[in-house]
């Protein structure tokens, strides 16, 4: 893991500039990042991957 400090305005460029994240607002103990992607790129929060994903009800036979 790279733990980087960043100050208000400033950015991370990952994969040579393709992913973008911007240090938007430093409030209290939170932060808020804004992340530009192209669109082929999936940007999700990661507690949203460890929710679980129904299955598919397996098709009936006739």
């Amino acid at each position: 893991m790279l733990v980087l400090t960043r100050g208000l305005k400033q950015q991370i460029m990952i994969d040579g500039g393709l992913v973008t994240v911007t240090v938007l607002e430093i409030r209290g103990g939170r932060v808020r990042l804004g992340i530009e992607a192209p669109r082929g790129i999936e940007v999700r929060r990661r507690e949203l991957d460890d929710t679980p994903v129904a299955e598919p009800e397996p098709a009936l036979s006739t």
